[in-house]
């Protein structure tokens, strides 16, 4: 029985291990011939997955110093180049990593083989540096791989924690925010990275070694951009934006009339959600979109809005008036037929003072394509335990 016992828990420690990684790119199979997807692209159907820690993963956008890997032609069905190419011809669609991963020598690419004998192991392998194909390492000949030795986190990202004191503010107001390093590392310069355009030098305040530190912004030095209010994110990172904690969000909002403006007044909308779509095109049959959602408050008036992939509004010239309310309803008066493109689509919520807006994304695709080639989001590992369960207590049984 105790040996059943440490089964499992290596089985559900290496479940807890694996939620640590993330995709990286998605390819089709272990071929020459496999193709590439974007794996934050809905659309992206390849069940094989070249996953990163999450410490290393960076957004090509958003992410300071964030470091191109790969660059696809397409968002799926692509063809590849490696970030080290020269020149870089796909720029549209890319993943990225931190920017230590190679100034910290944590990857790198090579023809020759990935240098195990100092713990480097390949990701994945191309058939060459640009217009390539992407699969499992060992098919391509010769290959050019991408090898990692992915060290412990903590020695590389000593950034932890920030957080912001409370969420809603009117301008001019000093937003508050909250960090702190680990305490068994040495104090780091830090900066503040805000709505992807905002950075802020904290100056003196390092990241302290030990304890929390406050710092305060004047929201009015914060670009409104003609919103009002306007939700912004803000993440936290060492100076050479290699390592960036968790993004927090906070509204800033312009009073009218000198009247202070109470959060619940300044965006009633509490929720969206719309539900990915699968038309049968063989069938001939129409699907309703599911749009979800909810207010702080009862009987706020408003609009929902349905786009399709090039921004033409798709049920009426103005959407379509509801009334939100705080417990969560469904808008399915809208059908996308057989004839309707394929692509992402997206659903809007707007309140009828102009005031505030939501939007969520869904993904229309044919019903033709397999589920199966749908990405495992997590659930295998899972699955993996309980078979093992099933098996080890079968075992025990037969030798009673």
């Amino acid at each position: 029985m105790k040996r059943i016992i440490l089964i499992l828990a290596l089985c559900l420690l290496a479940v807890f291990v694996s939620a640590a990684d993330v995709a990286l790119v998605n390819y089709y199979n272990s071929s020459t011939e496999s193709h590439a997807c974007s794996s934050g692209n809905p659309l992206c159907a390849y069940n094989k997955v070249a996953q990163v820690p999450s410490i290393y993963w960076a957004d090509c956008a958003l992410t300071p110093g964030a470091v191109k890997i790969i660059g696809l032609s397409d968002p799926t069905d692509a063809h590849v180049e490696a970030g080290t190419a020269t020149p870089q011809t796909y720029n549209d669609y890319k993943a990225c990593m931190s920017s230590n991963v190679f100034s910290g020598n944590i990857c790198y690419y090579t023809w020759e083989a990935c240098d195990t004998q100092h713990g480097f192991n390949c990701l994945f392998g191309l058939s060459d540096m640009t217009n390539a194909h992407l699969s499992s390492c060992g098919l391509f000949s010769p290959a050019y791989k991408f090898c990692c030795n992915f060290v412990p986190a903590q020695a590389q990202c000593p950034i932890r924690n920030l957080s912001v004191q409370k969420n809603d503010y009117n301008f001019g107001q000093m937003v508050s925010f909250d960090y702190s390093c680990p305490n068994d590392l040495s104090a780091v310069d830090v900066n503040i990275l805000i709505d992807a355009n905002t950075f802020l030098r904290i100056g003196g305040n390092q990241c302290p070694k030990s304890g929390t530190a406050h710092f305060d912004i004047n929201s009015a030095s914060l670009n409104m951009q003609g919103y009002n209010p306007k939700s912004f994110a803000a993440i936290m990172t060492n100076t050479d934006g290699s390592c960036p904690t968790g993004m927090i969000n906070f509204t800033v909002t312009i009073p009218g009339s000198g009247v202070i403006v109470t959060p619940p007044k300044r965006c009633k909308i509490k929720s969206i959600s719309a539900d990915p779509l699968k038309l049968d095109a063989e069938e001939g049959s129409s699907v309703s979109v599911g749009v979800n959602y909810s207010c702080y408050e009862e009987g706020v008036p408003g609009k929902v809005i349905i786009f399709d992939p090039n921004g033409n509004v798709q049920n009426g010239p103005a959407g379509a008036n509801i009334t939100c309310g705080t417990i969560e309803q469904k808008y399915s008066a809208f059908q996308i037929t057989p004839s309707s493109g394929t692509g992402i689509y997206w659903a809007r919520i707007a309140d009828a003072d102009g005031n505030c807006m939501k939007d969520a994304f869904f993904a229309v695709t044919k019903a033709s394509s397999s589920s199966s080639n749908i990405p495992d989001t997590g659930m295998a590992a899972v699955v993996v335990v309980l078979a093992m369960t099933v098996l080890i207590i079968s075992a025990g049984r037969r030798h009673k």
